[in-house]
């Protein structure tokens, strides 16, 4: 959105707020919480949130797209495969 040669795509893991901010610009998006009823949160450790954090800047990023949990999974295996028992360890995070 800056008009730069370079740019950036984030993705997001399910049950996080990230990617409905980007869309709406709602910084005051949040999950409700399991026992009202809403969803658990991420299960994707290091991403995802349950609501906005102040760091996140949606102006700076031109495209977002949504990981399904099984996905960012699938991607960190294959990884592990790809790169063998004494590669760097991908976790789900890397997905």
């Amino acid at each position: 959105r800056q008009h730069n040669h370079t740019r950036l795509c984030v993705v997001d893991p399910e049950d996080s707020v990230f990617y409905e901010c980007f869309q709406t610009r709602d910084r005051s998006v949040t999950l409700q919480p399991k026992e009202h009823g809403g969803r658990a949160g991420s299960r994707i450790e290091g991403i995802g949130r349950p609501r906005v954090e102040p760091s996140f800047r949606p102006d700076v990023i031109d495209r977002m797209q949504r990981v399904p949990d099984a996905a960012s999974l699938a991607a960190m295996r294959f990884l592990r495969n790809l790169l063998g028992p004494t590669g760097p360890v991908p976790r789900a995070s890397t997905g």
